[in-house]
């Protein structure tokens, strides 16, 4: 691997009022990831802007901007720069579901990037002390989250990549954890990475997911449906899909919650 980030870098943790006031920005591709959290919010308003979502509330006497950006790089970078930029959030929480791509990770279970990578190369470095934090208080793994182009449909696919990574930690794969850690980095905002895995590096998707992509890069419920329509076989195994993308959504609001709760502590 070609620089490899281990070495995170660190914000001052924050505690008391000071994390009480801090704009929390928690950014995802779907509505599904951020569906549960939103759920928890107080004084809701939203809006949308092209592809972005925009939800303000808070979450206890934290203030939080939801921002969801549509899949694909291209939305990614457009939607966290609205966040940032239009929001003026303080700190950003990258949240999602991802595939398995290190053997015996299960559907549900929950990483905290501590490096990042996309085409070998380390990306970012999520912030250090937050995502130590989310890792001790929390009980989630640290992990190598992996950027990659295509939605990775089979258990060879996912071994190849694998294969190119160090093993020391577990490892997942999405599509736009590198681009939205990319722009947090250029203004200077300190972010972490928290992940859900949707479905495990032995399983095989049921359809070629990406094949149901629209031009910018979002999956096409209607091409998915369509789909299942003329393969009936299809509806048992995404219907299994979406029950998992619920729990992953329930354990994501989760973690962000006891994360806010144990900045306070």
């Amino acid at each position: 691997m070609k620089g490899d980030s281990a070495s995170a870098s660190s914000s001052p943790e924050l505690h008391g009022s000071a994390a009480e006031q801090e704009l929390l920005g928690v950014v995802a591709a779907s509505d599904e990831e951020l569906a549960a959290l939103e759920r928890r919010l107080d004084v809701k308003r939203s809006e949308s802007t092209g592809a972005c979502r925009i939800v303000r509330g808070r979450l206890g006497a934290t203030p939080v901007v939801l921002a969801r950006t549509g899949e694909g790089r291209r939305n990614a970078e457009d939607g966290i720069r609205i966040l940032i930029e239009r929001e003026g959030v303080g700190r950003v929480a990258i949240i999602g579901f991802s595939g398995g791509i290190s053997p015996g990770l299960q559907p549900g279970a929950m990483l905290v990037a501590t490096r990042i990578v996309e085409n070998g190369d380390a990306g970012p470095s999520p912030d250090g002390g937050w995502s130590e934090r989310i890792a001790r208080q929390v009980d989630v793994s640290g992990a190598t989250i992996v950027t990659v182009d295509r939605i990775l449909c089979t258990p060879r696919s996912k071994m190849e990549l694998w294969t190119g990574l160090s093993h020391d930690r577990p490892a997942a794969a999405d599509l736009e954890t590198a681009a939205m850690a990319a722009i947090a980095a250029s203004h200077d905002i300190p972010f972490v990475v928290i992940r859900a895995i949707s479905d495990p590096a032995e399983e095989e998707l049921p359809l070629d997911f990406n094949d149901c992509l629209d031009p910018s890069g979002r999956i096409s419920r209607t091409r998915v449906v369509a789909r299942a329509a003329w393969n009936p076989a299809l509806i048992a195994p995404l219907w299994r899909l979406r029950g998992r993308a619920r729990t992953c959504s329930q354990r994501l609001a989760d973690v962000v919650c006891r994360s806010i709760e144990g900045a306070l502590s």
